[in-house]
């Protein structure tokens, strides 16, 4: 909607059932399709002459040769290990990146991040919003995570047949992920280097003085 013409998307997980109460433009019909394919479907409506370029991939993989060149990277994932490749695409790439999450507290608060990386006040990584543990268990093998799962007692069907009905936070934190974008891109004014929203108190806060030394 803001003119944006030019797009590489990667996602290489399907439309389920389960998560069709948080993904914008998907419809019963769409389940068990490509991401890609509808979030492009989506893009070709409101821009008809946008060039969109699909990975129905993983990140960690040839599609992320295609985000050299881009103007910025916006990073929506649920796992730290896609975030860590993604933050050294940033950093390898000398392209920004903004890093957008949400998140459901212990006490049933809502909250989430947005992190804008590339702009010289601090990364993912600095902030300690990368989790080491769960690097380590992006490269365990099949045998090893079923003996952590038994560890820590994870079990999927405790969610049953739907996902997180959290399509209004995951709207919050994009909208507030687009703003940042906005003023990178126009220069209205700084972008936050980092937001964080706290549902608890409905508010905002910011951070913009967190560099590091060896940031």
């Amino acid at each position: 909607y803001l003119g944006v013409q030019d797009f590489v998307i990667v996602d290489p997980e399907v439309i389920e059932r389960r998560n069709l109460n948080r993904i914008v433009g998907a419809t019963e019909s769409d389940i068990n399709k490509l991401k890609t394919e509808v979030v492009s479907r989506t893009i070709l409506s409101v821009q008809p002459d946008a060039k969109v370029v699909a990975h129905a991939l993983p990140i960690a993989s040839r599609a992320i040769h295609d985000l050299k060149g881009r103007d910025i990277i916006i990073g929506c994932v649920d796992h730290d290990a896609t975030r860590f490749v993604l933050l050294e695409a940033s950093c390898q790439y000398s392209i920004p990146y903004l890093d957008v999450a949400t998140e459901i507290h212990e006490d049933g608060q809502p909250g989430g991040h947005v992190i804008f990386t590339g702009l010289g006040k601090g990364c993912l990584m600095c902030r300690e919003l990368i989790d080491q543990d769960e690097l380590q268990e992006s490269v365990e093998t099949d045998e090893q995570k079923r003996e952590r799962q038994k560890i820590y007692g994870v079990d999927a069907s405790a969610l049953g047949a739907s996902g997180p009905s959290v399509v209004m936070l995951n709207g919050l934190l994009a909208s507030a992920a687009i703003m940042e974008f906005v003023a990178h891109v126009t220069g209205v004014r700084e972008p936050n280097a980092a937001l964080y929203f706290r549902g608890a108190l409905s508010t905002f806060t910011k951070d913009n003085n967190h560099a590091p030394n060896g940031c």
